[in-house]
């Protein structure tokens, strides 16, 4: 309908979409990745996810994008669970872009999810990197992709158990979930799952493509095999989908195992941690060949919350002067205190601050993935006291790098 000034109203609008209306967000954030959904794959993805918090844009009455906020839990530093919503399927189809639609978006999602007061952090896995640390998300995890030719050698001295088999599994197996909820619940960034998020992870959806599995009484391996051959022979590739272990023996074993398989020439992994073990397993460090990327965003959606949620290395007392465009709450001086057993609280203050920061920096800085120094020394963070700088990033820090396994 047309403005004050006569003209039409271009604006876009974000609001909380209705159980009916699901389904045509699915189909526009479909048509955004480039994918045509089926009826069934429609129907598959309403019945798994139906219930989770959706927005969509809207020029006029016409839906353009949109973006759910599923419910999910993070480990957080010190084994600590805290509940997070992961933003999925962030889109504004091609005719609508630059025009102020994600920007509505992201704000109405993270003023409903402070307002619903659940989960004082935002996750997500960014398409394009360059979209949302003006939203407040910043990079707390990294991944690597790795490319390991088959049967390269351990370093001497690094034995295996031959445990390891090759077997059928179901998204409901306990010799997935078993190891998974064990490793999950100690490694930071990792995420709790149900039935829902197995069955995409496993590739219930395509059966033209199963997955094969290696089970060892202590972890599992999920790949796929590519066939090829050539005037040389075989050259198959396969791709590790997930490669889960409980302890060093069974970590050994299952890589060992993939290695050896015959006719394969490459192992191929897209997400592990930059300091995976396989890196120091290997004779040749350089046969992976690792290529750095973001991995998790995060965005601190309730500071107070979230910087109590998680434990730290060591106790110090800093104030920090954060900046937040989107989240005014979280906008102020505030006082991080940690005790000696590694728990915090913060609280507003108006004493000088020892640090100054953009809440993409803290939230950055919260899995203990990113230190401290490396954002000073990139401009982002301003540090007033170099003193309590040096122990608040050490008591951020975790002793591995933080890793988001899993696609959401």
């Amino acid at each position: 309908m047309p403005d004050s000034t006569g003209r039409a109203d271009d604006r876009l609008v974000a609001r909380r979409l209705d159980a009916d209306e699901i389904a045509d967000f699915h189909d526009v954030a479909a048509a955004v990745f480039f994918n045509r959904p089926g009826p069934q794959e429609r129907r598959r993805y309403l019945d798994r996810f139906g219930s989770e918090r959706f927005h969509g844009v809207f020029h006029r009455e016409r839906l353009v994008g949109g973006g759910g906020a599923f419910a999910r839990t993070i480990t957080l530093p010190g084994e600590r669970q805290c509940p997070a919503a992961a933003m999925t399927g962030m889109s504004i189809t091609a005719t609508h872009r630059r025009r102020g639609g994600l920007t509505a978006l992201v704000r109405a999602q993270l003023d409903e999810t402070y307002r619903r007061g659940e989960q004082p952090i935002s996750i997500l896995l960014a398409s394009e990197s360059g979209i949302y640390r003006r939203f407040g998300y910043g990079i707390a995890t990294r991944q690597a992709r790795i490319r390991v030719p088959g049967r390269a050698a351990f370093r001497p001295g690094l034995d295996t158990d031959g445990l390891v088999d090759e077997v059928e599994c179901a998204p409901d197996d306990p010799r997935l979930l078993l190891p998974y909820t064990e490793v999950s619940a100690q490694r930071t960034g990792w995420l709790q799952r149900d039935h829902r998020h197995w069955a995409q992870i496993l590739g219930a959806d395509a059966p033209d493509d199963p997955p094969r599995f290696a089970v060892h009484p202590q972890g599992y391996a999920v790949y796929r095999v590519a066939p090829a051959f050539n005037d040389l022979g075989a050259a198959c590739t396969v791709t590790v989908v997930e490669l889960v272990a409980a302890t060093p023996q069974a970590y050994r074993s299952l890589w060992r195992h993939l290695l050896d398989l015959d006719l394969v020439a490459e192992i191929a992994v897209d997400s592990v941690a930059p300091d995976e073990p396989l890196l120091d397993l290997l004779s040749d460090l350089r046969a992976p060949r690792p290529q750095l990327s973001d991995n998790l965003w995060v965005r601190v959606v309730d500071l107070e919350r979230a910087l109590g949620a998680r434990r730290y290395a060591r106790p110090v007392e800093a104030v920090l002067e954060v900046t937040d465009r989107l989240c005014p709450w979280n906008q102020g001086r505030w006082r991080l205190r940690v005790e000696s057993d590694g728990t915090a609280n913060a609280h507003p203050v108006t004493a000088a601050p020892h640090l100054r920061m953009d809440i993409a920096d803290l939230g950055a800085l919260l899995l203990g993935g990113t230190r401290l120094g490396t954002l000073a020394a990139a401009g982002t963070v301003d540090i007033v006291d170099r003193g309590v700088a040096r122990d608040l990033s050490a008591a951020f820090l975790e002793d591995r790098e933080p890793h988001c396994p899993e696609i959401f």
